[in-house]
């Protein structure tokens, strides 16, 4: 990871499991890994120490996926198409799975487009996610695609960027990918709102780096690319980075100091706000006696997380999730039982928190309120929520 031997610890969060590693019995044995949030004081850029083994990151069952925002990429689609000078030879590549709606716009504009296959062109079998591209695309492998399907005059790289364990060699193949002229368009979740407010579902063990305007930009350019034009899509929770930059010279980024301790004072902020919210969240437990449970409404990462760095795994009795491929599984490390919403009875609760997708907590809350009789209590684990309940 880059700039390592100048990143500070900012939070030891101790042994953690992969959160995707769902148990299928109580007795089923469980890997942990030390997980740590750093902060590297050259350029404020805050990342994971040490992370997780590569390949540990890989889904152990075959239905685990994740969904990125969208609503924004008519936007984008629309934008990128006015820019291109010759749009019959123009060809649009992507990257992964995560590219592929955005590459479906381009193909209904007329656009050439092709996407790496994982199988194919990375020699990689069975159930693949970003953290396999990742480790996979280098010169070498980007070589033989460009062989393949030609070089992009436009390439999507969304919502990789943050995984990508050797940044300097992926960087690379990005760029091997790319015409003379060619543009690449990267996207990555913006998370300042996080940082600010201390939410300790910002950390998770797939994103090695926490991404701010001001960071992403340096991370670009120190990685041989030119910046040319970046938009800050706005989303509840966290709003999406879109970079739009050209092949450059790869050279040493000379951070501005003011913008630099700017980027630190998220850091610190950042640990005041995670400590102060596990205070509050436990005084909060302990004043309401919640004799009758607490149930988390998602089975997700952020549940996971949530429950785990907070210190929750004795408060939480359940987890509740539509997936049907979760009914009947449990949760890593709390090893607490995950239901579908037709089986939990929610009114046998004292407390609901929402752990969905911000897009939908409000009608998953209205939906809970019709199954209770005023004495469950309900709101949101995300800070950035008008539902937060801490």
């Amino acid at each position: 990871m880059s700039g390592i031997d100048e990143t500070r610890l900012l939070l030891d969060l101790g042994l953690q499991p992969v959160s995707n590693r769902y148990l299928q019995s109580l007795e089923q044995p469980e890997q942990h890994f030390i997980l740590k949030l750093g902060q590297n004081y050259s350029n404020g850029q805050i990342q994971l120490i040490d992370p997780f083994p590569q390949h540990e990151l890989k889904p152990r069952y075959d239905w685990i996926t994740y969904n990125e925002p969208e609503a924004h990429l008519d936007h984008l689609v629309d934008a990128l198409h006015r820019t291109i000078p010759d749009k019959k030879k123009a060809v649009v590549g992507g990257v992964s799975f995560k590219d592929d709606s955005t590459l479906e716009r381009f193909s209904s504009l007329g656009y050439q487009t092709w996407r790496i296959d994982v199988e194919k062109d990375l020699s990689l079998e069975g159930h693949m996610g970003v953290e396999s591209v990742q480790g996979s695309l280098n010169r070498l492998t980007a070589q033989t695609i460009k062989d393949k399907y030609g070089e992009a005059e436009c390439l999507i790289v969304r919502h990789i960027w943050e995984h990508v364990y050797n940044q300097s060699e992926f960087a690379s193949a990005i760029s091997l990918l790319l015409s003379d002229e060619g543009r690449v368009v990267f996207e990555v979740p913006d998370c300042t709102r996080l940082l600010k407010s201390g939410d300790s579902t910002m950390i998770w063990e797939e994103h090695l780096y926490y991404y701010t305007p001001s960071t992403i930009v340096h991370s670009l350019e120190a990685n041989g690319f030119e910046v040319l034009d970046t938009e800050i899509v706005p989303y509840l929770g966290e709003n999406s980075i879109i970079v739009i930059a050209k092949n450059g010279v790869k050279r040493g980024v000379r951070v501005d100091s003011g913008d630099s301790m700017e980027q630190i004072d998220l850091g610190r902020r950042y640990v005041e706000g995670f400590r102060q919210s596990k205070i509050k969240i436990h005084d909060y437990l302990l004043s309401q006696n919640c004799t009758r449970g607490v149930a988390i409404f998602g089975a997700g990462h952020s549940a996971c997380g949530f429950t785990s760095f907070m210190e929750l795994e004795n408060h939480i009795s359940v987890f509740v999730d539509d997936d049907k491929n979760k009914k009947g599984l449990y949760m890593p490390k709390s090893k607490r039982p995950i239901v579908s919403s037709d089986q939990f009875k929610a009114d046998e609760y004292s407390l609901v928190l929402m752990a969905v997708n911000p897009q939908v907590e409000d009608i998953v809350m209205a939906k809970i309120k019709q199954k209770t009789n005023g004495q469950t209590k309900i709101g949101s684990i995300f800070p950035f929520s008008q539902n937060y309940l801490f």
